[in-house]
């Protein structure tokens, strides 16, 4: 029984997370806000008592490259990476 509990409250902090990311790599940014999402509300929906770690959102909102990202996830990363430094560089000149 405890680990029926263990197993599901692990299940509940990877499908918040899942969430959490696929709002995050969303294009259009009218309608996926993800820094308007209430974490620690969602995370209690999920019936978990705090919010679990989000470790693929640095501070500057960049995403880190991880071993724990799909090929699609890190390609879609690595093109907004590039996007974002590309859009730097036009605004300089």
């Amino acid at each position: 029984m405890v680990t029926e509990n263990n197993d599901l409250l692990h299940l509940a902090k990877r499908a918040c997370i899942s969430y959490l990311k696929c709002v995050y790599m969303m294009k259009d940014k009218d309608v996926f806000r993800f820094k308007e999402i209430d974490s620690a509300a969602l995370a209690s929906s999920f019936g978990l008592h705090t919010c679990p770690q989000i470790d693929f959102v640095k501070d500057n909102g960049e995403i880190p490259m991880t071993n724990t990202m799909s090929r699609a996830e890190q390609r879609a990363a690595r093109i907004k990476m590039l996007r974002e430094q590309a859009k730097s560089r036009k605004l300089e000149k």
